[in-house]
């Protein structure tokens, strides 16, 4: 499991200026497009003060499919001070919960100017896969962003800050064919293995195990499980000379479990099993020529990394490690 956060937390400033409408107005037209759910129209009608490459979020597209939305508003009258700024107490209704807000706004050459407004929310989105990611069902490119803060785990950046309206918005892992996911919205996001990188993993693993099987004894990797998990084997190798060895899979890998580790540069843990037999025979220093036949079957884990752009998948040098559950003579 990936953990992707998804917050909800007030925005420091937004402002917004109108020259022919008054506070009140420029808030009723507001709150009338939030309702709609018109992104589009609640900026026009009071502009943030969010740079355009932080306003992802801010569409109709994505906005318009938020669960939770503005259900409905109550503004009160403007309390005008001595100076004729004007302060509004707006009681809002967002995904059924009653929410108090107070705003202010100033009158300027330019016309009214708010001290402090908020779009409703940030959405605090994970950078753990990739550059690209689903929001609400839209595909969202975090590519041109800053990191916002440092994980508290490893003291990295880790997350995007996206300014969006009030509401509740589906974040998902796009498919990558390797690994997608479900969507979420508070939760955790479960990177969910495909059936493709599944078998992926199965076939390099199979290319690894054929390597090791075609690799002259006295040069084989002791990584190999035909070789480092077989006592008969090592004994050889230390004290008796080996002739005529043969190999051959019985059962070919199977992955049993598989986890996404980081999905991000395309790395995966997986578990399974496979089988073996082998035949060989050897002059031990303590007895003769010896022909032996043997049945071996392993659990099989390790590492892999494969490409999130193709179909690529290479298990990592060193990284796969095989475990022999049984050792029967034929």
């Amino acid at each position: 499991m990936v953990a992707a956060v998804l917050l909800v937390v007030g925005i420091s400033t937004i402002s917004g200026a109108s020259v022919s409408q008054t506070p009140s107005q420029k808030l009723t037209a507001y709150f009338d497009a939030l309702i709609s759910g018109d992104a589009e129209a609640a900026i026009e009608a009071i502009n943030p003060d969010v740079p355009e490459a932080h306003r992802l979020l801010l569409t109709n597209e994505i906005y318009g499919k938020s669960k939770d939305r503005l259900n409905s508003y109550k503004m009160a009258e403007p309390v005008v001070d001595e100076f004729g700024d004007e302060t509004i107490a707006v009681k809002l209704v967002e995904g059924g919960m009653e929410n108090q807000q107070t705003y202010s706004a100033k009158k300027t050459d330019e016309g009214w100017v708010f001290d402090s407004f908020s779009p409703g929310t940030i959405v605090n989105v994970t950078a753990d896969f990739g550059d690209v990611i689903e929001v609400n069902g839209v595909k969202v490119d975090l590519s041109g962003l800053d990191f916002a803060a440092p994980s508290a785990e490893t003291n990295n950046p880790s997350y995007f800050e996206l300014p969006a309206f009030t509401g509740r918005y589906g974040i998902k892992v796009p498919d990558t064919g390797m690994y997608t996911s479900e969507t979420y919205f508070r939760d955790d996001l479960e990177i969910v293995p495909t059936a493709k990188l599944t078998l992926a993993v199965e076939t390099a693993y199979t290319e690894y195990l054929d390597e090791c099987i075609a690799t002259d004894t006295s040069t084989r990797s002791d990584a190999c499980p035909n070789w480092v998990n077989s006592a008969d084997l090592r004994q050889f190798k230390d004290n008796d000379v080996v002739t005529g060895q043969t190999w051959s899979v019985s059962e070919a890998p199977k992955v049993a479990e598989i986890a996404m580790t980081d999905p991000k540069t395309g790395t995966v843990t997986f578990d399974g099993s496979l089988a073996l037999d082998y035949s060989t025979s050897y002059v031990s220093q303590y007895s003769n020529d010896s022909p032996v036949a043997k049945h071996e079957e392993y659990t099989m884990s390790g590492h892999v990394s494969f490409s999130l752009d193709g179909d690529a998948v290479a298990i990592d040098e060193g990284s796969p490690q095989a475990h022999s559950s049984t050792f029967d003579e034929n």
